[in-house]
């Protein structure tokens, strides 16, 4: 005698429960019996996977902004650098606005 290929499970629930896993399975487009078995089976849904490589995506993205954001930090620290460098070697003199203190209020003082 050949051995079946399937088994049955029977497992009883509340007549909501099994509308709740009805309307879950025919919102992924599955039956109650495939909605089951992906479940229960140690395979992601696709949801899942989903989510997986979401967050995969996510931790690249994180990752390459900070090293965006170190870059930028770095080239502001030297530039700040350069422009101290570059006032201590700039006479205080030309420091000093030319035009400071001689207008007021729009019209030459």
């Amino acid at each position: 005698m050949a051995q079946a290929k399937t088994e049955r499970i029977t497992i009883l629930a509340s007549p909501e429960f099994k509308h709740a896993l009805s309307k879950r399975a025919r919102s992924q487009g599955l039956s109650l019996a495939e909605f089951a078995r992906a479940r229960l089976s140690d395979a992601p849904t696709d949801d899942e996977a989903l989510l997986v490589e979401l967050t995969r995506e996510l931790t690249e993205a994180t990752t390459r902004a900070a090293k965006a954001l170190d870059a930028g930090l770095r080239a502001v620290t030297a530039m700040e650098q350069r422009i101290k460098e570059l006032r201590a070697q700039t006479p205080s003199k030309l420091l000093e606005s030319p035009l400071q203190g001689e207008y007021v209020g729009g019209e030459p003082a």
